[in-house]
């Protein structure tokens, strides 16, 4: 009766950590995906950086 109930009570444990593995791995691995917000800020910031290059050259 106690190991029955140890094995129903393990085995979810043992499940939910592999699971959250699984789903925690590339974010542990450093390669999570960026989220959009992310993405339109690299965006922004590339573009203001060509603007802005693009102004130098025409002052120089």
């Amino acid at each position: 009766m106690f190991q029955e109930l140890l094995l129903l009570l393990i085995i979810p444990v043992v499940v939910g950590i592999v699971v959250a593995l699984l789903v925690y791995a590339p974010t542990l691995a450093g390669k999570h995906k960026p989220s959009s917000a992310e993405l339109l800020r690299r965006e922004r910031a590339e573009k203001a950086l060509e603007a802005e290059s693009d102004t130098a050259r025409i002052e120089s």
